[in-house]
């Protein structure tokens, strides 16, 4: 089963060779690179031309246009059955593509499997990124390191509704389906994961190894700092369409909510602590209280609000009044 792997690149000079290489490094070796340069201007192709002696790698140019739309036409050439992704920022551990064709082999009737993955944020090492998730890690408590496990589409969707704990960097999935759901969608700057695998779990369900087969490097000038508060939006859209068409679906309904209720909390803090809007950030948070009807946004606005010496027994006390 060969693999087609996309790496989008943009300005990434300084770190595609060691995603490059742990790429080439995989103990599965039926694979090939295309890497998918969308319009760097610093010396990446320098960087990449030692490695096109590889007959397994490829080096493809084109306007800037985003990463969606970069991952897209990398799929477009790919050649192989099976497509993976890595970011041009991250990293493979060695058996990412061996275990993944393992599990594509003894599940036949899956086309979606993702795996954990470490993550390194500065300073901060995560050992295990599903352990800090709020919800896909109290359905994965009880699996052993390295147990891979089919997750139902509808459990898939439920989680996703909530957050999203597939990473593209931790991720493959075939060709067809992935052509047949139409792709990444190239209006998102940001957060076009969430949407392309919310997009996804509508039909499928998804594999899952619970072992560390990526690691996902966040940078100061990763994508999802660079435009926090468009990519906060863009979620907070997609979510509140997908709202609108649960609404004979109570627990997807309840599942939406929960994420839309993290999704204003980021925004909230976005307004309050990085533009220093007060006014933007407590209408953020009660605009939010009303689409999702949960306390904690409100209990957020008034905190705001108040002097730092008073915020915990005024938070108690909210809490009691509101029965959060």
């Amino acid at each position: 089963m060969k693999v087609s792997v996309i790496i989008p690149t943009y300005n990434r000079a300084h770190v595609i060779c060691e995603a490059l290489d742990s790429v080439l490094a995989q103990t599965y070796e039926d694979f090939e690179v295309i890497i998918v340069d969308d319009g760097s201007t610093d010396d990446t192709a320098e960087k990449i031309e030692p490695y096109l002696s590889d007959g397994r790698v490829r080096y493809v140019k084109q306007e800037n246009a985003g990463v969606s739309a970069a991952r897209n036409f990398g799929v477009s050439l790919a050649t192989a059955k099976v497509i993976s992704f890595i970011d041009s920022d991250d990293l493979w551990k060695p058996e990412k593509l061996e275990r993944e064709v393992s599990f594509f082999k003894k599940h036949r009737d899956v086309k979606v499997v993702f795996s954990d993955l470490e993550a390194q944020r500065g300073d901060v090492f995560i050992p295990s990124f599903m352990r800090e998730t709020p919800f896909f890690s109290k359905m994965i408590k009880d699996l052993s390191y390295g147990e891979a496990i089919v997750v139902s589409q509808r459990n898939m969707f439920l989680i996703l509704l909530k957050e999203v704990p597939v990473k593209p960097t931790a991720f493959s999935i075939y060709k067809g389906l992935f052509k047949n759901t139409g792709g990444f969608d190239p209006s998102y700057v940001s957060g076009e994961d969430w949407e392309f695998f919310l997009r996804l779990s509508k039909s499928e369900k998804f594999g899952y190894i619970n072992q560390p087969l990526a690691v996902l490097r966040l940078s100061k000038d990763s994508l999802h700092k660079l435009h926090v508060k468009k990519d906060i939006l863009g979620v907070l859209g997609f979510l509140t369409d997908i709202k609108r068409s649960l609404s004979n679906d109570p627990e997807a309904q309840k599942a939406v909510r929960n994420g839309m209720k993290d999704v204003y909390v980021r925004l909230c803090k976005y307004y309050h602590y990085e533009e220093k809007m007060r006014f933007l950030a407590v209408k953020t948070c009660l605009n939010g209280y009303l689409k999702t009807r949960d306390a904690e946004l409100l209990l957020r606005a008034v905190e705001i609000n108040l002097p730092e010496v008073i915020k915990v027994k005024s938070r108690q006390f909210l809490r009691r009044l509101v029965n959060v």
